[in-house]
């Protein structure tokens, strides 16, 4: 990002950016107070029925929970899906299906703890 004196951005679209951006970090936070937690992972396009497995089999392991936990809620693109958890144990929930996010991948997943894909 260009910017001006004082760490500003140098255009209203590099400005409008930020605010997006913060924005998207306060909602989150706002989540994490509240007891929910993400994991978003970034798959690529599903090209092959072995993709869409992958991406199945992980969300049928959110949506059956676990004790103290249970997702809430999904949304994603053709390109990525997050996940979000709800429960005294999300953090933990969130930490297993991101190692089975880990163990399913075919190398070339992103995988964050975080409402953002991107």
């Amino acid at each position: 990002m260009r910017e001006l004196d004082g760490g500003r951005p140098s255009n209203v679209v590099e400005a409008y950016l930020e605010q997006l951006r913060q924005a998207e970090l306060v909602a989150e936070a706002e989540d994490v107070a509240h007891g929910k937690r993400h994991l978003s992972v970034v798959t690529g396009d599903l090209e092959t029925s072995d993709d869409v497995a992958r991406v199945e089999q992980l969300t049928a392991v959110a949506w059956a929970g676990r004790d103290g936990a249970r997702m809430t809620a999904s949304r994603g693109g053709s390109d990525y899906v997050t996940l979000v958890i709800e429960g005294p144990c999300a953090a933990q929930f969130v930490d297993e299906l991101a190692a089975l996010a880990e163990e399913l991948s075919p190398g070339f997943w992103r995988i964050s703890r975080s409402s953002s894909p991107f």
